[in-house]
């Protein structure tokens, strides 16, 4: 295909089923398609007069194409379409406008939701990614790289709609055991980020004894200067902590108890974070007050399927004044961060709870007297 026929598969939803022949070429393999497909969405991304269906339709391809996992489409999103990603959501960003307006000041119905879907596809793409893939070739990839940018920056990103949540569990599993399994110990150095996820599988269900504490801390203090996520920032810390506590009391069945919880804590906001937040976690900052469930459908993928938050104008009351605003933002914001909280903790006490059954049916097992 040239690249004025991929240009007119994201005219229309109906032009859109054009695109299944594209979308077989990449699923062989052809990297001449691909890399035409990547310079085709670019170009449209970047260009001012792209109309906004063709700018949706675009990046929804590019999602299908990464759903693939073919090593040369994640490479050259890496490359080529995540640094416009990063520079669509940074503008977004600094206007503070909402996403219903992203594409005119003044929308119709329609431009309103395509607006939407155009803003909140970025962010769950980035998300998504970030996860997937945070590391290529060796090195932090530029997936995990932008997303902790953004971050760093404030900006905050809403859960998965267009992405199925248990296949990106699953992906996610699949990618971190793939790292394990590179991670050489002859190849790796002190500033290797693939150490993290083998000092994680050992903490994890109380794969070490005594004399590996000293070994796994000295490894963990040579990663404090490595390029880890939050997450990953978090787990080391509460770690080191834990371990300065057991110097002091020698209380080594109080220390095991602790790196339990640490480690379910890491997996629940790692893998089970969306989930968690799905019926409670309503944002009530201005930039995603534009992700309000809209009551027109115009149809199609790009148009239908709105992510299910409440508007702001639900919670607050319209007659309020400028500082009771604030001030009920404020409260419904430490409201929900306290939900969040008690969710993950129940969610890692069931855990531990269920661990700890097992421990004992092993013991049980253990002490039982054999016949004969």
């Amino acid at each position: 295909m040239k690249m004025v026929e991929i240009q007119n598969c994201f005219l229309s939803e109906n032009n859109y089923k054009m695109a299944n022949l594209l979308k077989n070429k990449i699923l062989e393999n052809d990297r001449e398609t691909i890399h035409l497909t990547v310079q085709t969405v670019c170009e449209i991304l970047t260009n001012t007069i792209s109309q906004p269906m063709q700018k949706v339709l675009s990046i929804r391809l590019v999602k299908e194409m990464m759903d693939y996992h073919i090593q040369i489409v994640i490479t050259k999103v890496s490359i080529h379409i995540i640094p416009i990603f990063q520079q669509i959501l940074q503008q977004y960003f600094e206007k503070g406008i909402n996403a219903k307006q992203y594409f005119s000041n003044k929308p119709d119905e329609q431009l309103m939701v395509l607006g939407k879907t155009f803003i909140r596809l970025i962010c769950e793409c980035i998300f998504v990614w970030n996860i997937w893939h945070p590391i290529l070739e060796g090195q932090q990839s530029s997936f995990q790289r932008i997303y902790n940018q953004l971050i760093a920056q404030g900006f905050e990103f809403p859960k998965l709609f267009y992405f199925d949540q248990q296949k990106v569990k699953e992906y996610y599993k699949q990618s971190k055991d793939n790292l394990l399994t590179q991670a050489s110990p002859h190849e790796k150095n002190e500033n290797d980020p693939n150490d993290f996820y083998c000092i994680k599988q050992k903490l994890d269900k109380n794969q070490f004894v005594i004399g590996d504490l000293q070994i796994i801390r000295n490894s963990v203090l040579s990663l404090q200067n490595c390029n880890l996520n939050l997450n990953q920032q978090k787990f080391l810390k509460n770690f080191e902590t834990a371990y300065q506590e057991y110097e002091k009391t020698k209380r080594y069945d109080e220390f095991i108890i602790t790196i339990q919880s640490i480690c379910l804590e890491f997996d629940d906001e790692t893998e089970d974070k969306s989930a968690i937040f799905d019926t409670f976690q309503v944002r009530c900052q201005s930039n995603f007050t534009g992700f309000c469930p809209s009551k027109h459908k115009v149809g199609g993928y790009s148009t239908d399927k709105i992510s299910q938050f409440h508007s702001n104008n639900t919670l607050i009351s319209k007659n309020s004044t400028p500082n009771e605003k604030q001030k009920q933002l404020e409260f419904l914001n430490e409201k929900n961060r306290r939900i969040e909280q008690l969710l993950i903790e129940n969610s890692i006490f069931a855990k531990q709870i269920q661990f700890f059954q097992e421990q004992i049916n092993n013991l049980k097992q253990n002490t039982e007297p054999i016949d004969g």
